[in-house]
C-alpha cells in the first residue's frame, strides 16, 4: 500500500503486521525524529481511521489470505470442487460449523 498523509503524520501500512502496532511504531518514530514536536496537534482516532480507510483493511487482508490459500491448493493439484468439499467437511466438523 502507498503512503498516506494524515495531519502532520505520514503512514505506510503493511498488511503483514497488526494495524495498531504499525500506527504506534510510526508515531513513536515521528516523535523520535522530531517530526512531531511538543504541542503539535495529533489526529483523532476517528480521523486516523477515516483517512487510513481502516474498514477496507479487513477486506483487503481477507482477499490476500484467500489468494494465498488458493495458490497453495492449486499447487496440490486440487480442483475447486475438491477445495469446496474439504472446506464443507471442516466446517461441519467444527462445533456445528463455527469458525474458530
Amino acid at each position: 500500500m502507498e503512503d498516506q498523509q494524515v495531519g502532520p503524520l505520514r503512514f505506510h501500512i503493511d498488511f503483514s503486521q497488526p494495524l495498531y502496532e504499525q500506527i504506534l511504531d510510526q508515531v513513536r518514530s515521528a516523535i523520535a525524529k522530531g517530526e512531531i514536536g511538543l504541542g503539535d496537534k495529533m489526529p483523532s482516532v476517528r480521523e486516523l481511521a477515516q483517512e487510513l480507510h481502516v474498514r477496507s483493511f479487513r477486506t483487503a487482508l481477507a482477499a490476500k489470505y484467500i489468494d494465498s490459500f488458493m495458490d497453495q491448493m492449486e499447487r496440490l493439484g486440487l480442483t475447486w470442487n475438491d477445495i469446496q468439499s474439504y472446506i464443507e467437511q471442516k466446517y461441519d466438523a467444527e462445533e456445528g460449523g463455527s469458525i474458530r
